[in-house]
């Protein structure tokens, strides 16, 4: 798309086989840090199989050295929802970035949207910082300064609830000092 933009799209397909096991292993509180967020029977089983389509694409415009800016856009389809799930089978993400955290001392804003019905993903995929694999939506906004050696500091807020059903929202600051391998 000339010098100073790009344009990429992809498409993957995930089929988790026997995914009740990670399930049961985070109901008996064997695997912590997360919820299991999609829907479960009265027996708490899966409702649903995880064969998930998802499709990307990411526009990118470097004409600024040091306020380049991207935009992401994620779709995800879970193709072996079943009953209840099966209207509840669709998840998304939007993400908008200015700035390049790459290099010291530059500094990128991101933004991103978060909507995930309860049996679009499998809850391990997704955004671990809520707690809530699935079932979210929500918002998160980083600020990111470039430190040296493949590393940046990050200031984040994130705000999240459920997207189906009532639930407290969740409102996390948190500031991270990130290297990457």
């Amino acid at each position: 798309m000339g010098e100073n933009n790009s344009l990429r799209f992809g498409v993957g397909y995930d089929k988790w086989n026997h995914p009740q096991m990670i399930a049961d292993l985070t109901l008996d509180e064997d695997i912590g840090g997360n919820k299991v967020t999609n829907l479960l029977d009265a027996d708490d089983e899966l409702i649903s199989d995880f064969e998930v389509l998802n499709v990307f694409a990411e526009f990118k415009n470097t004409s600024r050295d040091r306020w380049p800016v991207s935009f992401k856009l994620f779709y995800f389809k879970n193709q072996g929802a079943k009953g209840i799930g099966a209207e509840n089978d669709t998840g998304y993400l939007g993400r908008a970035q200015v700035g390049d955290y790459e290099t010291k001392g530059q500094v990128a804003v991101r933004y991103a949207y978060y909507y995930s019905e309860p049996d679009a993903l499998f809850y391990v995929f997704t955004q671990s910082d809520t707690s809530r694999g699935s079932n979210v939506k929500a918002h998160r906004v980083d600020v990111r300064v470039g430190f040296f050696a493949r590393s940046y500091f990050n200031v984040t807020w994130y705000n999240s609830r459920l997207a189906v059903g009532d639930d407290e929202t969740l409102n996390r600051y948190q500031v991270d000092y990130i290297v990457t391998f």
